[in-house]
């Protein structure tokens, strides 16, 4: 192996030398050294999608780069510790993945962390979309609750349901 170095009156200068090192590794760095890692916080559940132009904003790169890097895979999802699914939108994008709800005392978003390493494929099912009913009733419930007001005195467990949000009376002449 040949090594060259760059000298000055007769020494060899280390500042430089330094530096040229240092852009060699920075060239030769994939996204998971040269990118820091990044914390997506989710409020309920559902698929969500995260655009490489949100991506490159926050990194301070350009959007053609994030989508080259999404394009080759290079982005992994974890919760929890535990590796999460997600699927590469075409021409990289983007990115979906299903977040799972979280509520707490304390919070009602989850957080999950973005590392630019190889990720795990959203599984794919082949099928086809079932035929719409034309008419007919169903069933359906709704959860509508919201935490709006802690109401911190009425338990001394921090892990009871301590929130308020609306009461309701029904039936009564008075009160409707």
């Amino acid at each position: 192996m040949k090594h060259e170095y760059i000298t000055l009156r007769g020494r060899v200068n280390a500042t430089v030398l330094v530096l040229l090192i240092l852009c060699v590794q920075v060239m030769r760095a994939g996204p998971e050294e040269n990118y820091s890692s990044l914390r997506i916080a989710t409020k309920g559940a559902g698929m969500f999608y995260v655009g490489a132009s949100e991506l490159a904003s926050v990194l301070g790169v350009d959007v053609a780069e994030v989508e080259t890097i999404l394009s080759t895979g290079l982005v992994k999802l974890e919760n929890q510790g535990a590796e999460v699914a997600r699927s590469i939108a075409v021409g990289g994008e983007g990115f979906y993945f299903y977040g799972e709800a979280f509520e707490t005392a304390w919070t009602l978003k989850n957080a999950y962390f973005v590392k630019w390493e190889l990720g795990l494929d959203m599984a794919v099912a082949a099928g086809v979309a079932p035929a719409a009913v034309q008419s007919g009733t169903y069933r359906h419930t709704t959860h509508i609750e919201q935490n709006l007001m802690p109401v911190t005195a009425v338990s001394t467990d921090p892990e009871k349901d301590f929130w308020v949000w609306h009461a309701y009376t029904a039936g009564d002449a008075a009160k409707g």
